[in-house]
């Protein structure tokens, strides 16, 4: 002990002086390396910061750049138009759909005034009111976001048009961008879906539609007055008052089917029934209907609609009927026009035939041969010519393009002309033609009609009578029918069998027979003759006989007062005429 104090008291002013000193080095030696330390961190954090900002940087330019390219695929793919404008209303960008939709390309819509562009005058007014109550605005969209308006496009085609409007603050400067859709289909869709619904209400108002509740054993719980009505009650009392399933259906046995179907399947539909109306008269009707059970799973009642098909029941047969109808009568047509394109197409190329023979060989043949090819032409026109007449003629009545036009007229007149036409024709064919109608024999009948009747069928009688032989007209008051006189050409020609004169009005039937002077004919005019004399409200038939002649009978409506009224012509004085 006494050691240490020496020591201690030799060395202790001295150590703390050494300690003090040690210290100070070791703290400056801490502090400037904690300082250093921290300064590096501070380094490193900021370097890393820098690095950091750096790549976020770039990763958010590369970002940016994404966002544009699929900003642009967007806006170029889009159905919709993407438009841009400034403040100024200057058009800034403008999508592949904006070409389609409005016509412009973006080049022609770059820079331009976008109401000047696309706006309808009318519209313009409104329309910039719009975009700057818009821009006035703190939303970020129009109220409602989407508006349907109109707009016009480059050929001033205007159509209605859904917009939705936005706008956008970039560095202090204001712009509006809009999403554009044509919606002319839409809209005409809707429009048409409209007036159909409109047609349609109007359809269930206005169809007789019966609404019912029955009890499985015929108890009426409801109809409606449709019902009532179609069934020819007074009131739904009155209804009420019978048993439905006793007294109210035609067939009892489909009935029962009608409830075995109802109550296996829960439903029907469009089941064809019948029932009786008051007045003991059959209802057609079209049924739906279903039961309805209580929780015990028993049927309570049975509930429906019932429509009205008794006029459609009689409707169908009817048009049945007009369908076959039809069907033969186009068929028919069909053959007619082939058989009219068979002899237009014969004479046609006699002719011209002929005329390149004249014509490539004219100062070959002498002058008889000439004569004789003229000729030909001449025959041949004249027959194209009245079958071209004949078939015009035909159309326009079979088109209803004649006028029917019934008047008094004196038919002695009218044979009178026609004689006159026919009698050259008789000379040369050496027939005697004679008109027997007397004066004052008044018909009421369409004028035009019965003068082209006659014509046909005494043309007729002398292409099919020999020389020598005759052709008579003459007019009968018809003992059978008081009303109607009977005309009639007699000849005494070739003839004919049963079958040909069964087939003369026959449209579907080809009878193509020889004058005796070798004139042709397609049988036209015979069924002209008939439409027109049915027309008339007459009849037409013939009566013949091979090798002795054929007679052709009309009847025509008399006028009263007529002064020929003691001639009386019985079936014996037609046959008597051959």
């Amino acid at each position: 002990m006494i050691f240490y104090e020496f020591i201690k008291n030799l060395i202790f002013p001295n150590l703390l002086l050494w300690e003090s000193h040690l210290i100070t080095i070791i703290f400056s030696t801490c502090m400037a390396g904690i300082i250093a330390y921290i300064i590096m961190y501070q380094q490193k954090k900021l370097n890393d910061k820098l690095i950091s900002e750096i790549k976020i940087r770039e990763e958010t330019e590369n970002s940016l750049r994404e966002s544009e390219e699929r900003l642009r695929i967007v806006t170029d793919t889009t159905q919709s138009a993407f438009i841009t404008i400034n403040d100024s209303n200057i058009v800034l960008s403008w999508n592949r759909a904006a070409e389609r939709i409005f016509g412009f390309s973006k080049e022609e819509a770059i820079n331009q005034n976008v109401f000047a562009l696309i706006v309808p005058e009318e519209k313009k007014a409104e329309y910039e009111e719009l975009i700057l109550s818009l821009k006035k605005s703190t939303h970020a969209a129009l109220a409602g976001n989407i508006v349907e308006l109109v707009a016009i496009d480059k050929n001033r085609r205007i159509f209605p048009m859904e917009l939705s409007i936005s706008t956008i603050m970039i560095n202090g400067e204001r712009y509006v961008t809009g999403l554009i859709n044509d919606i002319s289909k839409r809209v005409e869709t809707e429009r048409a879906l409209a007036e159909s619904e409109e047609n349609l209400r109007k359809f269930i108002e206005t169809t007789p539609i019966g609404i019912y509740r029955t009890t499985p054993d015929g108890k009426i719980l409801y109809a409606n007055p449709h019902l009532v009505k179609m069934l020819g009650y007074n009131s739904l009392v009155e209804l009420q008052s019978i048993n439905l399933e006793e007294e109210g259906f035609e067939n009892i046995e489909k009935r029962k089917k009608f409830k075995e179907i109802i109550e296996r399947d829960g439903e029907v539909s469009s089941y064809n029934g019948s029932y009786i109306r008051a007045d003991k008269s059959k209802l057609y009707v079209n049924e739906f209907a279903r039961c309805v059970r209580n929780e015990l799973g028993n049927v309570d009642y049975y509930e429906g609609i019932i429509e009205d098909v008794t006029d459609r029941k009689l409707a169908e047969k009817e048009l049945i009927r007009s369908e076959s109808l039809l069907r033969e009568l186009n068929s028919t047509k069909d053959r007619f026009f082939s058989i009219i394109a068979h002899d237009l197409k014969n004479p046609l190329g006699s002719c011209i035939m002929t005329t390149e023979a004249l014509i490539s060989s004219w100062d070959s043949f002498d002058e008889d041969e000439k004569k004789d090819l003229i000729g030909h032409m001449k025959t041949n026109s004249k027959n194209l010519f009245q079958l071209l007449d004949n078939l015009l003629t035909w159309a326009r009545s079979q088109s209803d393009k004649i006028e029917f036009n019934q008047i008094k007229f004196d038919l002695y007149q009218v044979a009178e002309e026609i004689s006159t036409l026919v009698i050259m024709t008789a000379k040369n064919k050496g027939i005697e033609f004679s008109s027997l109608i007397s004066e004052n024999t008044y018909v009421f009948a369409d004028y035009f009609m019965i003068s082209t009747v006659l014509r046909n069928l005494i043309s007729n009688a002398l292409k099919f009578t020999k020389s020598g032989g005759s052709v008579a007209l003459s007019a009968n008051f018809n003992v059978n029918e008081e009303n109607f006189i009977t005309v009639s050409i007699a000849d005494t020609g070739i003839g004919m069998d049963k079958t040909d004169s069964d087939n003369l009005f026959r449209l579907d039937v080809r009878q193509s027979t020889l004058g005796t002077a070798d004139e042709k004919g397609t049988g036209l005019g015979l069924l002209i003759s008939k439409d027109f004399v049915e027309k008339n409200g007459g009849k037409i038939w013939a009566v013949s006989e091979k090798g002795k002649g054929t007679t052709f009978c009309f009847t025509i409506q008399k006028y009263p007062g007529s002064q020929n009224e003691e001639k009386k012509s019985t079936p014996e004085d037609v046959g008597n005429l051959i």
